[in-house]
């Protein structure tokens, strides 16, 4: 059963007022997440992923208004902030402290190590807990086995960017459209655990932000999240990582479930190197061929002639890269690559498409003439370079 949480925005409201702050959660996931402080009134919160620290500026403050002694535990990997390496982890929790009242309050920043380091000086007792950190198998997942034996029979954790695989998809780009399809740790782990579920649906859909309450069936129902962790993973953490949390898992969890662990790291690392190695063999056959870089300015407008085997191949790395903006991609024989699937075009079609080369994607110095002349005799160029041919080295 999904709950219902009455959203709590007074703490967002106050400390806004006293000045602005950078945060990555939004007013409605923070007025969410006020709203289960207030309604679970935590003694010991872990928050797992601090970042610029708005979020635990926030957090802080609601738990100052509420009274009452409290501890706090903010952990986060990076002692940088992870998207800029000149500032510290946590810099704006830092800025916004003289405006929070934390008489009662015992706040302890761990950073540089991950929740699977930490949680033996944590200590068990904890009642609540934010995880907000990578999005990504195996990420959330590792985490949250990582503190649940420590976790109080009736504890609250609440999940961060449930829903960033579309707010990534919609925001625009083809990198992000990509990266979007792997932003999903936080909704399995919400979809897959037995517990007391809390989510408030708004009016454009699912909302970013949702928690759950271990309950008594959590524990009976545990072993469903180590076979989530049988999902190929977005990400391979480092052998020494791996380890850490499986010595957490051996001291708390059951061999079956260890066993799941120990079965789900060892796929995920083969496919990794297997993916690694096709990649690689993939960029050696691209690599064999000459694309006129020196001639082209970075994001310039491309239009590619010829869709053959090099084709083909310039056309998907140029696409995935990202250096150039292909906006067409022609060959004589189109119709024939459409009924391929190809999005390839009759060479007409430059006549109306802006672009500002035109790059032949041939090997052999006499097809790139004849090509050449056919532009030239048809204008299609409008004057354009057109550049010579690709050529295998």
């Amino acid at each position: 059963m999904i709950f219902n949480i009455a959203l709590w925005d007074d703490p967002i409201r106050q400390l806004k007022a006293q000045t602005k702050f950078v945060c990555e959660m939004d007013s409605y996931d923070l007025a969410f997440l006020c709203g289960m402080i207030k309604n679970k009134e935590p003694k010991k919160l872990v928050e797992i992923g601090v970042a610029e620290g708005g979020t635990t500026a926030v957090i802080v403050k609601s738990l100052s208004m509420l009274g009452g002694k409290r501890e706090v535990f903010s952990v986060d990997l990076n002692e940088t902030l992870y998207c800029d390496n000149r500032k510290r982890t946590g810099y704006e929790y830092d800025r916004l402290m003289p405006y929070i009242d934390k008489t009662d309050i015992v706040h302890n920043i761990l950073l540089g190590e991950i929740i699977a380091k930490q949680i033996d000086k944590i200590g068990s007792g904890i009642d609540f807990v934010i995880i907000d950190t990578t999005h990504k198998l195996p990420g959330e997942v590792l985490d949250f086995l990582c503190v649940f034996p420590y976790l109080t029979r009736d504890a609250t954790v609440v999940l961060h960017d449930t829903n960033l695989n579309y707010i990534k998809a919609i925001s625009g780009s083809r990198s992000r459209l990509l990266d979007s399809t792997e932003s999903v740790a936080t909704k399995f782990l919400f979809s897959a655990v037995t517990a007391e579920k809390y989510l408030k649906i708004t009016e454009s859909g699912l909302p970013n932000i949702a928690a759950f309450t271990i309950k008594k069936d959590t524990y009976e129902h545990i072993i469903d999240l180590f076979y989530l962790l049988s999902f190929t993973w977005a990400y391979i953490p480092e052998k020494n990582m791996l380890n850490d949390y499986r010595n957490i898992y051996a001291r708390h969890y059951d061999k079956m479930c260890l066993e799941i662990y120990d079965i789900a790291v060892t796929i995920n690392q083969k496919i990794d190197r297997r993916m690694e190695l096709a990649k690689n063999i993939h960029e050696e056959n691209i690599n064999k061929y000459r694309f006129p870089y020196n001639e082209i300015s970075r994001g310039g407008k491309i239009v590619l002639y010829g869709a053959g085997g090099v084709g083909r191949e310039i056309y998907e790395v140029q696409k995935n890269r990202g250096i150039y903006d292909i906006v067409l991609w022609v060959d004589i024989n189109f119709e024939n690559c459409i009924q391929e699937g190809l999005n390839v075009d009759n060479p007409k079609k430059m006549l109306t498409t802006e672009f500002e080369y035109i790059v032949v994607a041939v090997e052999e110095e006499k097809t790139f003439r004849l090509i050449h002349q056919e532009i030239r005799l048809n204008g299609w160029d409008r004057g354009k370079p057109i550049l010579d041919p690709i050529s295998q080295y």
